[in-house]
């Protein structure tokens, strides 16, 4: 049973395509390209792959090119999204398949979790909490 409203149609169209253009921006592998995607108040907080917890812009920007210079090409893949709805935030959550292609010639893929919380900011939204996960077992912990 879901405890929040799954949010309406017209909002939900609107915020499921901003989340897959902040995908894009990810996929592009240029951090710049996130900027107008997020909030930078010092309220947020922004959490990366293995947990790793940025309390503010500049620091996370800085990771996430970090992160991006690593690879030659990304691409995020949604398999499932759920939009919900509490007044005026906005929850979104996602299930993924990521494919990494690394400048080292590398490939990997693997699924993961993304959630996010949005407040509306003019005709768009922006992000002011986002979680990337690894679900137990493809983190090796097949055994918890």
């Amino acid at each position: 049973m879901d405890f929040l409203p799954v949010i309406e149609k017209a909002n939900k169209d609107s915020v499921g395509e901003f989340t897959l253009d902040a995908f894009a921006a990810w996929e592009s592998l240029n951090a710049d390209n996130l900027e107008k995607f997020f909030r930078k108040s010092s309220w947020d907080r922004y959490f990366h792959l293995y947990s790793t917890n940025f309390h503010d812009w500049d620091g996370y920007k800085n990771y996430a090119q970090e992160f991006m210079n690593q690879h030659s090409a990304l691409k995020i893949k949604v398999t499932d999204l759920k939009i919900f709805r509490e007044g005026a935030v906005v929850y979104v959550a996602v299930s993924y398949e990521l494919v990494e292609s690394f400048k080292s010639g590398d490939q990997s893929s693997r699924e993961g979790r993304y959630t996010s919380v949005l407040l509306p900011f003019g005709e768009s939204w922006q992000i002011v909490h986002e979680q990337w996960s690894l679900p137990v077992r493809a983190a090796g912990w097949e055994n918890y």
